[in-house]
């Protein structure tokens, strides 16, 4: 939850870095863990958060996940089927 505030934050103000968040956490929480680890993580999650906001964007403008605009048939190419030339269908 604290990196998803920290993006929601403007530019001005402070983001919680990998550094900040793994001194927060040895100190708070005694946590054993890498500045590695802290910063890896980190680096996912903020893809994961940003994926997970265009999403909640998307479907606020009545936008589904993986909705792709379908072209009407009879326009730009693939319309309706014809006889090839010299068929009769007759047969």
């Amino acid at each position: 939850m604290t990196v998803r505030r920290s993006l929601s934050r403007p530019a001005p103000q402070q983001r919680h870095t990998a550094k900040w968040i793994f001194e927060r956490l040895w100190v708070e929480r005694d946590a054993q863990v890498s500045h590695s680890y802290v910063a890896r993580y980190v680096g996912r999650r903020r893809g994961e958060i940003a994926v997970e906001a265009a999403a909640r964007e998307a479907g606020r403008a009545g936008v589904m996940a993986g909705f792709v605009p379908q072209q009407p048939a009879g326009r730009g190419g693939r319309g309706r089927l014809r006889r090839s030339v010299g068929s009769s269908g007759r047969g």
